[in-house]
């Protein structure tokens, strides 16, 4: 008896060794489910409680301690996925029914381990109803989570769709929500902001900046959004461009987590800077250099933007603003665009279409192209028309000084004296062209890769002044417009003897202003013959006609003086004028034309009861005028100005 005793009391201890040890492996379960998901603190301090009851416990232990293993093991389960997937409220709906299910198991196992072995063998059944009725409990709150996760799961595909999840078991006892091991490549996507070494900055659009950057030894460019959107922003961009494959628009290689203060993207381009500075680094060293920097522009632009229209970019509503254009290491264009996401207000026409876009970024780069160059912010307008009094020359290299037919001997001798040009590339649109953003690309691609082996040039056209008040004309000064267009064959160079209003003449180094011709040969200007400014009055006249230096036009000069009027006269008489003819008129219409401000001055009436008025244009006396009457003064006034213009007045 003595020995049975002693066996039982072995086996006592040995079982609560047992148990210890297994409490403390459930402990340290509950324990790790709590730290790796916070919301499942209540249920992990439940089951210790449990363990607890279990460990003082001096019968009925195993049945309590099977149970409460099977409360860990879905404790950890549900920590396990809840760790990969986003607390929603209806989650934490969820939690709570699961730990009003383990207040229920902590009744029943205080009941099992307290209760005698006589309740026991007399409730068998009702004691094995509740244990099943725990175990359908617990089925119901596991299938809840199962439900959960996989609207979850579903919400996450739609939202990334290169993300997947196995759901496995789901119609077991407790199911199990398990993530399929991510692909090597979404690993390496994600890179943090140490890796990055932002070098320079190149574009600022709204909400966002690109920048050069060295990333793991390479370049890269790297688009980093800012403002209170960012984060909603770049989720935008990364949707749209993670399956963007295009060999002319960036193509993404990384990105950084969406939860930081400037989430960013990465493009693995070897770029070398913007288009513009690529094409003004070009344009010096001739023209076909300049065409090949525009064409190589053209085609690629012209590329990309056809694969956006078959993405479904409605190119009526897209700002040019939502564009940049990058130069590869490979003297390739590549397009970022940034519209996707920039939803700002834009109204345009709804017939714009592909065609019109890529012309405004043409036009747009072009002319930061020359105002790199030449340091004006002169802006060309986009021109659909013919140019005007144009006339071609007969020349084959780019290289070569033209001549333009029936110049004057003095303009030719100028002509062949010319050095280096203004030049500079245009954008010149066409109207009712059916022309396609492909036939664009195609045409000037096949272009740039004969030119190794075939022999080019472009048809040189001269261009006489729009303006008639445009007469500052520096002897030597030339431009150069190397003018593309969307049909290849319609390219070609424009060359002007005169500078445009407000450029910087490269010759004098000083703003081209409106100005007024009079010259002493009474000839009016010709467009052509360089002119020379009157150190008085500002006036131009040919340089040829005046060669000394310090010039003084003829009416400032001392054999004029100061107080007579144009030609040296008191002014224009009314009486000799032709009453049908409404001079104040014709000369108010022109000066609108041209862009001019007319003012008139009045004196009047003297002893004769004769009014003297003046006319003048940007402060330049043009005109002066005598009548019977304020109104007649003027239009004597107005008559001696259109002569002055060399305006027909008959």
């Amino acid at each position: 008896m003595k020995w049975i005793n002693q066996g039982v009391k072995r086996k006592i201890e040995e079982d609560g060794i047992d148990l210890a040890i297994m409490t403390v492996d459930i402990l340290k379960a509950a324990a790790a489910a709590a730290t790796s998901v916070p919301a499942l603190g209540a249920a992990a301090g439940i089951i210790s409680c449990i363990l607890q009851q279990i460990s003082q416990a001096q019968q009925n232990t195993e049945l309590a301690l099977r149970v409460a293993t099977r409360c860990v093991r879905a404790l950890a389960t549900i920590s396990k996925h809840l760790d990969t997937l986003e607390i929603t409220p209806a989650v934490l709906e969820n939690i709570k029914h699961f730990v009003a299910d383990l207040h229920e198991v902590q009744d029943f196992i205080e009941r099992e381990t307290n209760s005698s072995m006589l309740y026991r063998v007399l409730f068998t059944k009702k004691r094995a109803d509740r244990l099943q009725d725990l175990q359908l409990r617990f089925q119901d709150t596991m299938a809840l989570f199962q439900i959960t996760a996989l609207i979850t799961i579903h919400d996450i595909v739609q939202r990334h769709s290169s993300r997947f999840l196995d759901i496995e078991d789901v119609a077991s006892g407790l199911g199990r929500l398990e993530k399929a091991p991510k692909d090597e490549s979404d690993d390496n996507r994600i890179i943090e902001e140490s890796d990055v070494a932002l070098k320079e900055e190149l574009f600022v659009r709204t909400g966002l900046r690109l920048h050069l950057a060295q990333v793991g030894g390479k370049c890269a460019v790297v688009k980093v959004f800012e403002g209170k959107d960012a984060s909603k922003n770049y989720a935008a961009a990364v949707k749209f461009e993670e399956h963007l494959m295009h060999p002319h628009l960036l193509h993404l290689k990384k990105i950084s987590r969406v939860n930081i203060p400037t989430p960013f993207m990465v493009y693995d381009l070897d770029a070398q800077g913007s288009a513009e500075q690529f094409i003004a680094a070009a344009i010096p060293s001739g023209v076909v250099s300049t065409f090949v920097a525009g064409a190589q522009l053209i085609s690629g632009a012209a590329s990309a933007l056809s694969h956006l229209c078959l993405r479904g970019i409605p190119f009526h509503s897209v700002r040019i603003e939502n564009f940049s254009i990058f130069m590869s290491g490979a003297n390739k264009v590549v397009l970022s665009f940034d519209g996707i996401w920039n939803s700002t207000s834009f109204a345009s026409r709804q017939d714009r279409t592909g065609v019109d876009v890529l012309g405004e970024l043409c036009h747009q780069t072009f002319n930061a192209a020359n105002e790199i160059l030449y340091r004006d912010t002169l802006a060309r307008t986009i021109d659909t028309s013919e140019p005007f009094a144009t006339a071609l020359f007969d020349a084959e290299h780019g290289g070569q000084s033209d001549t333009m037919p029936d110049k004057s001997d003095t303009t030719a001798t100028t002509d062949t004296n010319l050095s280096r040009p203004r030049r500079e590339i245009i954008w010149q649109g066409v109207t009712g062209n059916s022309i396609t953003l492909d036939d664009i690309s195609r045409q000037f691609k096949s272009i740039l890769s004969s030119l190794s082996f075939t022999s080019f040039s472009l048809e040189r056209v001269a261009r006489s002044p729009r303006s008639y008040w445009t007469v500052h004309r520096c002897p030597g000064y030339r431009r150069e417009e190397v003018t593309l267009r969307p049909v290849l064959l319609d390219c070609m160079v424009i060359t002007h003897a005169t500078p445009s209003l407000h450029e910087k003449c490269f010759i004098c180094e000083k703003d081209v202003k409106r100005g007024l011709f009079r010259c002493k040969c009474r000839q009016p200007d010709d467009g052509i013959s360089p002119t020379v400014k009157c150190t008085k009055c500002s006036v131009w006249g040919h340089s040829h006609c005046n060669d000394q230096l310090g010039y003084i036009c003829w009416k400032c000069s001392d054999n004029h003086g100061d107080g007579g009027g144009i030609d040296g006269d008191e002014g224009a008489k009314y009486d000799g004028l032709n009453p049908r003819r409404h001079y104040r008129q014709d000369l108010n219409n022109y000066a609108i034309q041209a862009g001019l401000t007319l003012t008139y001055s009045e004196s009047g009436p003297d002893k004769h009861n004769t009014w003297t008025s003046i006319a003048y244009v940007d402060d330049n006396e043009i005109g002066r005028g005598n009548g019977p009457s304020k109104g007649r003064s003027k239009e004597a006034a107005a008559y001696k100005g259109l002569n002055f213009l060399g305006l027909n007045t008959d």
